[in-house]
C-alpha cells in the first residue's frame, strides 16, 4: 500500500507542476512572436552572396522578395531553382562544462518562373513561385553538475500519513537537449512595370506558410546520493516536451527603383503589416524515478489557436555599377515592439488570454526598433566570351531586437562570398557561402543559473537559372 499512496500523490504533485509547464510552453510563443521573423534572411544565391544588399539591384526571379520593381528589368522568360544546406553549431557553457552540438539541415530554397508580357512601350513582367526565406533550424545540448536551486519538489504521502513536500532542487546533475526544425516559406505572385525609362514599380503578394517543430528534454539526476531518505529518495527526474507550431498569413510588398543612367540605382520597398494565424499542438510528459526503481509519470497534450499582428517594415538601398564592378548597400528598418497578439475580441477572463495580454506589455517594454545593414560587391571577370564569371562578397548585420541583451554579442553578423558561372549562353550557376556568428545567454525554470551559447552558422546555397 505504501507504493500505491506514494504513486498517486507523486502523480498529483507532478500534475500541479505540469500546469505551470504548459503555461511555459504556451508562453514561449511570446519569445517566438518576434523570432518568427527575426530569422528571416531571404533567398537567392547571388543576393545572399552580396550580403543581402539587393534592394536596388534585383533584376531576376528573386526580385519577388528583395524588390518587385526589379522584375520590370527582366527581358527574357526564365526558370529558377535553388537548394540550401545549413550547418548549425552551438557551443554551450553550463556549470563550467562546455558542450558542442553541430547538425546539418538540407532544404529546397526556391523554384519559380518569370514571364515578360508583350507591351507597346516599357515593360510588364510577371513572376510566380516558391521561396524559403527563414530557417528555424537550431540545436542545443549541455550538461553539468549544478548547486543552484531550481525549486523543484514533489508532494508525497506515505501510508496513513499527512502529505509531505520534498525538494529535489540542487546538488544534482542536470542536462538539457533542445532541437528546432522548420522555417518560413512563401508562395509568391508578383509583377513589375516600367513607369519611365529610368524608373520601375512592382508589387508582390505572398502567402506565408511556416512550421516549427520544437523538442525539449531535461533530466536531473542524484549522482552523489544527496537524496537518500525515504520517502524523498529521488534518483532522477525527466521532462520532455514537443511543440508543433504552424502559421499562415498574407504579405503585400511594394517597391520602386530609380536609375541615373547605367551607373547609379536607388531602390526601396514597403511591406505592409500582416496578421498571422498561429496554431500550437503541444505535448508534455514527466517521469520521476526513486532509488528503489519505483516510477511515477504523467502526460498532457493540447491545441491552441491565436492571432499575431506583425509590424510593417521598409527597405532602402543604393548601388553603383560599372562594366566590371558593382558595389551595393541596403538597410531594413523594423520596430519589433509593435509585434502584438490580437486580443481585441478575446475573453480576458481566460487565463491564457490574460497571459498573452501580459506578453503584449512585455513586447512593448522589452523589444526595440532595429536597422539591419547589408553591403556587397560583385566583380565580373570576362574570362570567356559570352560566358562571364563573377566573384561576390558581402556582409550583413542583424541587430538583436531585445532592448537589453543578456550577452554582448547577440547581434548576428554574417560574412558572405559567392561565385557566378555562365555554364551556357542561357544557363547560369550561382554558388554562395554564408558564415554567421552570435552569442546568446538563456535560462529557464529548470536551469536558472543560465547557459552561455556561442552559435556558428554555415550555409551553402546553390541556384540554377535558365532563360529562354
Amino acid at each position: 500500500m505504501k507504493r500505491i499512496h506514494r504513486y498517486l500523490l507523486a502523480v498529483q504533485g507532478i500534475t500541479l507542476l505540469l500546469s505551470t509547464l504548459i503555461s511555459s510552453v504556451c508562453g514561449q510563443t511570446a519569445y517566438d512572436a518576434v523570432h518568427i521573423m527575426e530569422r528571416e534572411m531571404g533567398f537567392g544565391s547571388r543576393a545572399l552572396a552580396m550580403g543581402g544588399a539587393y534592394t536596388s539591384l534585383a533584376d531576376d526571379f528573386t526580385a519577388l522578395y528583395w524588390n518587385p520593381a526589379g522584375l520590370a528589368t527582366v527581358r527574357n522568360g526564365g526558370l529558377f531553382g535553388e537548394f540550401s544546406r545549413l550547418n548549425f553549431s552551438n557551443e554551450a557553457l553550463f556549470s563550467d562544462e562546455r558542450t558542442i552540438d553541430s547538425r546539418f539541415y538540407n532544404r529546397p530554397a526556391a523554384f519559380g518562373m518569370t514571364v515578360p508580357l508583350p507591351t507597346i512601350r516599357g515593360s510588364f513582367v510577371l513572376a510566380f513561385g516558391f521561396s524559403h526565406i527563414a530557417d528555424f533550424d537550431a540545436n542545443l545540448r549541455f550538461s553539468g553538475f549544478s548547486r543552484h536551486d531550481n525549486h523543484i519538489g514533489f508532494e508525497i504521502q506515505d501510508e496513513s500519513s499527512m502529505p509531505g513536500y520534498y525538494l529535489f532542487n540542487k546538488d544534482v546533475q542536470r542536462s538539457e537537449e533542445i532541437s528546432n526544425e522548420g522555417g518560413i516559406d512563401q508562395l509568391n505572385l508578383g509583377a513589375g512595370i516600367a513607369l519611365s525609362p529610368n524608373s520601375t514599380f512592382g508589387i508582390t503578394i505572398s502567402r506565408i506558410l511556416g512550421e516549427e517543430n520544437y523538442e525539449f528534454l531535461f533530466q536531473q539526476d542524484d549522482t552523489i546520493d544527496e537524496y537518500i531518505n525515504y520517502p524523498g529518495d529521488f534518483a532522477s527526474y525527466t521532462v520532455s516536451r514537443a511543440l508543433n507550431v504552424t502559421h499562415n498569413s498574407f504579405l503585400i510588398k511594394v517597391g520602386g527603383i530609380v536609375r541615373a543612367g547605367n551607373l547609379v540605382a536607388v531602390g526601396g520597398t514597403f511591406s505592409l503589416p500582416t496578421r498571422m494565424r498561429i496554431r500550437e499542438e503541444y505535448s508534455s510528459s514527466e517521469i520521476l524515478i526513486f532509488d528503489d526503481g519505483f516510477r511515477a509519470d504523467t502526460a498532457s497534450s493540447g491545441i491552441w489557436d491565436y492571432d499575431l499582428d506583425l509590424p510593417w517594415y521598409v527597405d532602402g538601398g543604393a548601388s553603383l555599377s560599372t562594366r566590371f564592378l558593382t558595389v551595393s548597400a541596403s538597410a531594413r528598418y523594423r520596430d519589433w515592439s509593435d509585434t502584438q497578439y490580437a486580443l481585441a475580441a478575446a475573453d480576458m477572463d481566460d487565463p491564457q488570454v490574460a497571459k498573452l495580454s501580459a506578453e503584449n506589455d512585455s513586447l512593448r517594454l522589452n523589444y526595440r526598433a532595429t536597422l539591419e545593414i547589408h553591403t556587397g560587391a560583385e566583380l565580373t571577370l570576362p574570362l570567356f566570351k559570352h560566358r562571364p564569371t563573377t566573384l561576390r562578397i558581402g556582409y550583413a548585420l542583424y541587430p538583436s531586437p531585445l532592448m537589453d541583451s543578456l550577452a554582448p554579442g547577440e547581434d548576428k553578423q554574417f560574412t558572405t562570398a559567392g561565385l557566378g558561372l555562365a555554364i551556357m549562353r542561357n544557363i547560369t550557376l550561382d554558388l554562395s557561402y554564408l558564415h554567421g556568428r552570435w552569442e546568446r545567454r538563456i535560462s529557464d525554470s529548470y536551469t536558472p543559473s543560465g547557459t552561455n551559447e556561442t552559435i556558428t552558422v554555415q550555409k551553402l546555397v546553390m541556384g540554377l537559372s535558365l532563360t529562354f
